[in-house]
């Protein structure tokens, strides 16, 4: 058996690495693309606002991240991005970590030719609510933060990670507050950890057999 064949000859420390490098590269990626997902939420949270502001009313991405920048500064963009990071070396970390024990666990031998692309899938499903159950409140701070329409010379209704977690769990029942909406966060981690790596894993495999020299 070669050792690319292989889904168990990894140690503690290349589980934690590749948790940890995974989780950095999607940490990384969140400097680019955090105003979009303001964006997405303010188009989202749009109905609940539109009697106080004229902001969301706009359906164009354009005319919506203009008016953000106009009244919220251009760091309006970017609120919530401390927290897009934390979430991405938590959740993102976690479920790439889990992927290949997991994987191990499914593979009657142990062996990648033992499992089959639904196998791949079902392990990235696995590995994906289980990192979302256990890191939900970094996704309901994200919101949270993401969705502060706070001006540009107003304080900010979170002004740190910490004060928004204090907050939440004082004013909205507990430390059960942190883990609102989390059925749902499980299920959409669970179908994109699927697609996602058991899609990768599998082309992966495809390539490296039928075409070596790649």
């Amino acid at each position: 058996m070669s050792r690319s064949d292989s889904v168990t000859s990894f140690t503690v420390y290349d589980v934690f690495m590749r948790g940890v490098l995974g989780g950095a590269a999607n940490a990384t990626t969140m400097l680019f693309t955090n105003p979009l997902d303001v964006l997405k939420i303010r188009f989202q949270t749009s109905g609940e606002m539109q009697q106080t502001t004229a902001i969301t009313q706009r359906r164009s991405m354009y005319t919506l991240a203009r008016d953000i920048a106009r009244a919220e500064g251009a760091p309006g963009l970017f609120k919530g991005l401390s927290v897009s990071i934390l979430r991405e070396m938590t959740f993102s970390s976690a479920r790439l970590a889990l992927y290949e024990p997991v994987k191990a666990q499914l593979s009657p031998s142990g062996s990648e030719r033992d499992l089959s692309w639904g196998g791949k899938i079902a392990a990235g499903v696995i590995s994906g609510a289980v990192a979302a159950s256990i890191f939900n409140p970094t996704d309901v701070l994200k919101v949270r933060f993401q969705a502060d329409r706070s001006l540009r010379h107003q304080p900010r209704r979170y002004p740190s990670i910490v004060a928004a977690v204090r907050q939440i769990v004082q004013s909205e029942g507990g430390v059960r507050a942190l883990y609102k909406g989390s059925g749902t966060t499980m299920l959409r981690a669970a179908v994109l950890t699927g697609a996602q790596l058991g899609s990768y894993d599998q082309a992966k495999h495809f390539l490296l057999h039928r075409a070596p020299s790649l």
